[in-house]
């Protein structure tokens, strides 16, 4: 169920939502929801995109949850990154991030981009708006802009 929008980008909206499982029990989940196709940003580049995160698992990259996908909506459910964009988080510093917090953050946007590369996949969008802060750990987002790399 979706709550609360979050924000909207070139291709569609984000919300925060509510993830209902068949157990009963609900989680917190971010649903990305693709209100623009067109040359752009096409069916296949929306499948190609649940493609690609399936196939990259790691602590420091968003994880799918799932899909809806029909002829009137394209949504994609993963995990809720509670503390929002990097640049965002960032502002609250004013320029005065702990220099062990920058540290830890650099290393692990590193080891989620050497993840990515050891699968062969490069992200050609890396930047502060696309690195989601979580409460002990930063994750990457936006498979979209992941390019494979023949090995």
């Amino acid at each position: 169920m979706l709550r609360e929008k979050l924000g909207e980008g070139a291709f569609g909206e984000v919300f925060k939502a509510v993830l209902t499982r068949p157990t009963g029990g609900q989680e917190n989940v971010c649903a990305r929801k693709v209100t623009t196709r067109n040359e752009k940003y096409s069916d296949e580049d929306f499948l190609r995109e649940v493609e690609v995160m399936e196939k990259l698992t790691c602590p420091y990259l968003v994880r799918l949850i799932g899909v809806c996908y029909s002829a009137n909506a394209m949504l994609m459910v993963t995990e809720m990154v509670l503390l929002g964009p990097l640049n965002m988080y960032l502002q609250k510093f004013k320029g005065k991030l702990p220099l062990p917090k920058a540290i830890r953050f650099l290393t692990q946007i590193a080891a989620g981009m050497k993840f990515m590369a050891a699968k062969h996949y490069v992200h050609r969008d890396l930047a502060t708006r696309n690195v989601l802060v979580a409460r002990f750990v930063l994750v990457c987002a936006r498979c979209v802009f992941c390019s494979w790399l023949a090995p």
